[in-house]
């Protein structure tokens, strides 16, 4: 399991905690008599409803908890089991471009150092562990806190004027949502979510178990020294270590008088390695590695993505608060409010990412040909063959899409023609990929009826995105799958058995068929009712989700393995 699968769950925990609230509320609404509403009545009965949440919470999660905290564990022990892999090769590979490796230090040593090592990394785990069980505790806890704050701040609204019940609610819930169940305070007072800070801890204790075996194999050697690697992406703060070469005394055993070189723990003290830093070091092997600290326009240009980065996160942050609020509104004219809010605040993130991922705008072709010459940008082939029956809206529109996923992931697409859907198949069928010869069929119709039908097929859960272009991100979305490792696909396919199983628990729970829901109503809430299909449908829906913005935490854990096992860096 990696650590974006252990966030997700975790993310997934809280919105199911805060769906059960806001279905409590929804489902029980205040009886209105001639004097207004009766508060004291409805009161009571929420009071009854939180206490059965509560205690169905703390015997669902608990058991949840207990099984993700069990795999953490498991998770940092591969990391370390990875990191001393991945060094014996590097190690190795010096060695045959002729780096001769000093002398292995006594065993007597080297079986003290490793003792302390593996200390390290059991206390490192169960420190882990602690942690993250204080705050699931905590979420807990905000939850129940939130429901009972919830219950009496609805009749205070009511009081000053909010005037429906609806409107009541979603006053009194409204904070509750923007924030999510931030149930965790950091020192500077800033509240965290427990999937947030679950992501700060997991990918701190993965990254510090990997370098830990990294540095129990430089022991085997009898080497210590490491130079901070050079790389794109990286935060300004950690820069000043770029490209400078230490002696590991953190994991690798090094000591001060082994050598020129400076501890590379004054360059942790200073600063590197902080929570969610992305810098790392590797062996320094000496006459052979060379070592490049950035030129200031580096530097400059680190520090412009560092900004679009922020703009960009905060943008999606919004959308995300706003698109949960809207999600749970009562009142009708507020959740139109919040769509709005959240679907301009999507679209301002795309701008950002477009600007930092330099993803230039697609000019629109004035014939088929012209369309099929620009296709060979994104396409893996020498020749695109577009049917001339194709209307140029509809090629144009596509290829302003797939040009959007070239520019993204920076891999040409298996995409060989572009034809109509067969007229029998028009009316059922928006479009389909054939895999085989890398031939797409679009609906001829027009972008605008593409969509309508997007907006009213995501309205009824049927799709996953409710983008114009969500059609055509999903086509391309099965030709990616193609181009996929197996590794990939088997990470993509766990996630999918994983949800499909969750939403046949969840189903037998609702009482089965006999509930008047399909489990495909129920993985609706995940994704899609179209994701419930197969592995590829599933995928392709996640990534028309990733294409079109605001994806949900199973399209984001989608997108964490594209990024790592997909996604060119250039």
């Amino acid at each position: 399991m990696a650590d974006y699968d252990i966030t997700a769950a975790f993310e997934a925990i809280e919105n199911e905690l805060i769906d059960s609230m806001m279905k409590n509320f929804s489902r029980h609404r205040a009886e209105e008599t001639e004097l207004g509403y009766n508060w004291s009545q409805w009161q009571a009965e929420q009071l009854r409803g939180l206490e059965e949440y509560r205690r169905k919470n703390k015997k669902q999660f608990s058991a949840e908890f207990s099984e993700l905290n069990g795999k953490i564990s498991e998770m940092i022990r591969l990391a370390h089991a990875d990191g001393e892999a991945a060094q014996e090769v590097e190690i190795l590979k010096a060695i045959q471009n002729g780096f001769k490796a000093p002398t292995k230090p006594r065993k007597s040593s080297v079986a003290r150092f490793f003792k302390v090592n593996d200390r390290k990394l059991d206390s490192l785990i169960k420190a882990t562990e602690n942690d993250l069980q204080r705050a699931e505790y905590a979420t807990l806890r905000r939850a129940n806190d939130q429901y009972r704050k919830a219950i009496f701040n609805a009749q205070v609204y009511a009081n000053t004027g909010a005037g429906t019940y609806e409107k009541a609610v979603d006053m009194a819930v409204r904070d509750m949502l923007r924030a999510g169940l931030n149930s965790i305070e950091y020192k500077n007072g800033a509240r965290h979510t427990l999937s947030d800070y679950a992501d700060m801890a997991v990918r701190t204790a993965n990254k510090r178990a990997y370098l830990s075996g990294e540095g129990k194999k430089r022991a085997e050697w009898g080497i210590s020294t490491v130079i901070i690697n050079r790389r794109q992406g990286g935060c300004p703060r950690c820069a000043r270590f770029i490209g400078k070469i230490y002696i590991d005394d953190v994991w690798s055993g090094g000591k001060k008088s082994g050598g020129k070189y400076p501890l590379l723990s004054s360059a942790i003290d200073a600063g590197l390695y902080h929570p969610r830093c992305k810098d790392s070091h590797s062996t320094y092997f000496e006459g052979i590695t060379r070592a490049e600290p950035l030129t200031s326009e580096e530097m400059a240009q680190l520090e412009e993505n560092e900004k679009l980065e922020q703009q960009e996160d905060y943008y999606n942050l919004q959308a995300e608060k706003n698109g949960r609020i809207a999600e749970y509104s009562l009142d009708k004219e507020d959740k139109k409010t919040y769509s709005q809010r959240a679907a301009s605040a999507e679209k301002k993130a795309d701008e950002i990412r477009n600007e930092r991922e330099n993803v230039q705008e697609y000019e629109k072709a004035k014939t088929i040909k012209d369309a099929e010459k620009f296709a060979l940008k994104y396409s893996q082939s020498d020749t695109v063959t577009i049917d001339s029956r194709m209307k140029l809206e509809i090629v144009n529109g596509f290829n302003k899409a797939a040009n959007k996923v070239y520019q993204r992931f920076g891999r040409r697409i298996k995409i060989n023609g572009i034809k109509p859907v067969k007229t029998a198949n028009s009316k059922y069928e928006q479009a389909s990929y054939n895999p085989k010869n890398g031939v797409l069929s679009l609906k001829n119709s027009s972008i605008e009826t593409y969509r309508k039908n997007a907006e009213k097929y995501f309205a009824n859960g049927w799709n996953a995105s409710k983008d114009q272009y969500g059609t055509f991100y999903h086509e391309i979305g099965h030709a990616v799958w193609e181009d996929l490792t197996r590794e990939a696909k088997n990470q993509i396919s766990a996630i999918y058995r994983r949800e499909k199983r969750n939403a046949y628990l969840k189903w037998m729970e609702m009482g089965g068929s006999s509930s008047g829901k399909s489990q495909a109503d129920v993985f609706q809430k995940s994704l899609s009712r179209y994701a419930h299909t197969s592995t590829e449908e599933f995928f392709s829906e996640a990534f028309s989700q990733i294409m079109s913005g605001r994806a949900r935490p199973i399209s984001r854990e989608v997108n964490a393995i594209l990024n790592e096992k997909y996604r060119l860096v250039r």
